[in-house]
């Protein structure tokens, strides 16, 4: 999951509240046995309300190693409230399929990242104990003051010591990323045919030499995670993975 995200974002509420209406005269007059039953109604309603929200605690088992369901869910609910953000209704039809897919990426995102962080850990890979202060440094400095630091911590549930563990992971991971795939290089070529693929999908866009080391570094970054997906599925072929969700 990525620190800045897990810090920044809080995580939208899910919680469906069920309010108790009061009763009309009409629904007063009601037979005993029918109140009774709508009540009983309501209350599996709610109790399958409570089911779906509840995460489920083990979402995958990877080489013997769980990855939690309060870790996946914390990361689909940073997406849903993105999207909800951007006025995407995720309770409609089309947007109840969108959530499945998103939850199936999320997942197989997640087993990835472990498949990699094994990988490095079997591999020897470390972190300094300046280069972990230095990425702390990096996320306390994302905040005005140590209380707002420390109260994000608090509102996602983790505390300092377990985003030095995460750094830790991430660094080795990237590490083994980098000595795996090597230099990345773009040519001119392929900047100005990514180029060309914007310009014909906006009449505004600026001339190529303005965009064309932010293009480079996005070709950058897609390139690498194309070349850690290959990684990804070499892992798995050695692997021993049970998705439980």
């Amino acid at each position: 999951m990525s620190i800045k995200k897990k810090l920044v974002v809080l995580l939208a509420a899910a919680m469906l509240i069920f309010g108790v209406v009061g009763c009309t005269n009409t629904e007063e007059s009601q037979e005993p046995d029918k109140q009774e039953q709508q009540g009983e109604k309501e209350q599996e309603e709610q109790k399958d309300q409570k089911d779906q929200e509840k995460p489920q605690e083990v979402v995958a088992i990877v080489n013997g190693e769980e990855i939690a369901g309060a870790d996946f869910q914390a990361t689909v609910n940073q997406i849903k409230s993105m999207y909800a953000q951007q006025g995407m209704d995720l309770s409609s039809e089309q947007g109840k399929q969108l959530l499945e897919q998103l939850e199936k990426q999320v997942l197989n995102s997640m087993v990835g990242q472990e498949l990699l962080r094994q990988q490095a850990e079997k591999e020897g890979y470390t972190v300094s104990e300046k280069e972990i202060n230095k990425e702390l440094e990096k996320v306390k400095g994302q905040f005005e003051n140590d209380d707002q630091f420390k109260e994000a911590l608090d509102k996602n549930g983790t505390t300092e010591a377990q985003l030095k563990e995460e750094i830790i992971n991430r660094g080795k991971t990237q590490q083994y990323i980098d000595d795996q795939v090597g230099e990345v290089t773009i040519t001119e070529e392929e900047l100005k045919e990514i180029y060309d693929s914007y310009a014909q999908q906006s009449e505004d866009m600026p001339e190529f030499e303005e965009v064309k080391a932010q293009i480079k570094e996005q070709a950058k970054s897609q390139k690498m995670q194309q070349e850690t997906n290959k990684i990804v599925e070499r892992l798995k072929k050695d692997s021993e993975i049970e998705i439980l969700y």
